[in-house]
């Protein structure tokens, strides 16, 4: 959850692009559920 968090803080489009954007876009769009945030992580650690 840390890590997930460090990444929404960079919020540096140059340094990560593509999953981490889409991610934080996402995240931003509507609430999460607990299940659809672990999915999300999943993705966003497997690349």
């Amino acid at each position: 959850m840390q890590s997930f968090q460090n990444q929404s803080n960079a919020m540096n489009p140059n340094q990560r692009a593509g999953t981490h954007v889409e991610t934080l876009n996402i995240n931003t769009a509507k609430p999460m559920t607990p299940l659809e945030l672990e999915n999300m992580m999943a993705m966003a650690v497997g690349g």
